[in-house]
């Protein structure tokens, strides 16, 4: 008996079936509820860590106290703040070299007076 091409798409093989009887796909979550429920509450303490870690940076930035009113993306908050810090961090180098300066210069008046 020879099968068209047809014939073979309408009749589907079946699958094999699992050795243990059990159809395949999602298995049955093998933690007992009760852990289920401590991972469920741990995973929102750590989701509402995270929320207030990113109001914290909306409080700090300015870059994203600007418009309050618009909601900035986590990667866009992300940015402004590693942006906001190297200019903190070049702020504090320019203040450390002025402040150096500004001690060689008092030494050299001080030894000027005496």
């Amino acid at each position: 008996m020879i099968l068209s091409n047809t014939d073979s798409l309408s009749s589907p093989t079946p699958s094999p079936e699992p050795k243990n009887g059990k159809k395949p796909g999602r298995q049955t979550n093998p933690l007992p509820r009760h852990k289920r429920v401590s991972h469920i509450n741990a995973e929102h303490r750590r989701r509402n860590k995270i929320q207030r870690g990113f109001e914290t940076l909306r409080q700090l930035v300015p870059a994203l106290q600007e418009n309050p009113s618009t909601k900035d993306s986590k990667a866009s908050m992300l940015f402004k703040a590693s942006e906001h810090c190297r200019q903190l961090q070049a702020e504090s180098k320019a203040q450390r070299d002025e402040a150096c300066a500004l001690r060689q210069q008092l030494g050299a008046l001080t030894d000027e007076i005496q």
